[in-house]
């Protein structure tokens, strides 16, 4: 989810970001296997990205606080921290 907010930050388009998230299903394909091995009670369905999951929290996360840059001042990131996230992120000026 974090990863998910920075890529907002950075103007990235849902459909990217969720792209995104699903590679995480496909590279972690041996730590979900060892995570399962290593605790067979935990639900795998709550560990293993899922499109859906990741559709709906930006749908969630749009509806309560309109945009990224609405959510990061809710938390108390300034304008100014908000500018250097993004020159970090190299989009200086969106």
């Amino acid at each position: 989810m974090v990863s998910a907010v920075l890529l907002l930050l950075a103007g990235v388009c849902d459909a990217d970001i969720i792209e995104n998230y699903m590679l995480t299903k496909i590279c972690n394909q041996e730590r979900f296997a060892l995570l399962h091995q290593n605790f067979p009670d935990i639900d795998m369905n709550i560990v293993i990205p899922c499109e859906a999951y990741m559709t709906r929290f930006l749908e969630l996360f749009r509806e309560a606080y309109g945009s990224v840059e609405a959510y990061l001042e809710t938390i108390g990131v300034s304008m100014e921290e908000m500018m250097l996230l993004r020159e970090k992120l190299g989009i200086a000026g969106k």
